[in-house]
């Protein structure tokens, strides 16, 4: 799993975009064909520089007006999963048999799944004692679409927040959305 050290995470200060929307941009699940976006929690930003800068798809932290903005962040990628040939749940498994394998010591657990805005079950997993020099705890979304799983990764540097950045990532994980390009009613463009 990515983890950003705190000098990215910095860099949200001198940012110069931040989304105060509460929907994510949209991202591109399969070119055209599907989309999917997230419900950005209240007092979390996403910032395009910084984004770019994780090189991941979609990035958020909490806002510089909480107390202590650079503790957590939640980031998405996307893994394959009917394109390789591989169901998602068996996607999941490696994915975690992988991290396992990496971190010696590293604990899984499940958590309760959440249902999305689709109505997609997604897989959470806690992921403890890791032996990254700055994140001490994450929790990890596997949301399954039939086109690939769609990976949302909360990393928290303390677990003194936990509770509160957990909840975040609950609101931000339930705002799945995915949008189909190709049905008469869709107003997007993939």
């Amino acid at each position: 799993m990515k983890t950003f050290p705190a000098s990215i995470l910095l860099i949200f200060a001198f940012s110069t975009f931040a989304a105060k929307a509460d929907r994510s941009p949209n991202l591109i699940l399969e070119e055209n064909s599907h989309l999917f976006s997230f419900h950005i929690p209240p007092k979390w930003f996403y910032s395009e520089k910084l984004t770019k800068k994780a090189g991941v798809p979609l990035l958020v932290v909490p806002s510089l007006e909480t107390a202590n903005p650079y503790r957590a962040n939640i980031y998405v990628n996307v893994a394959c999963s009917k394109k390789c040939g591989v169901p998602g749940d068996h996607a999941i498994g490696a994915m975690l048999d992988k991290s396992k394998r990496r971190h010696s010591k590293l604990k899984t657990n499940p958590l309760p799944s959440v249902t999305t805005e689709s109505g997609l079950s997604a897989q959470v997993w806690l992921l403890s004692d890791l032996s990254y020099a700055d994140i001490s705890q994450e929790a990890i979304a596997f949301i399954d679409t039939n086109h690939a799983v769609v990976l949302a990764v909360l990393s928290v540097r303390s677990t003194s927040t936990w509770e509160a950045d957990y909840n975040s990532f609950i609101k931000f994980v339930s705002g799945f959305k995915l949008l189909d390009c190709n049905s008469e009613d869709s107003v997007e463009t993939c």
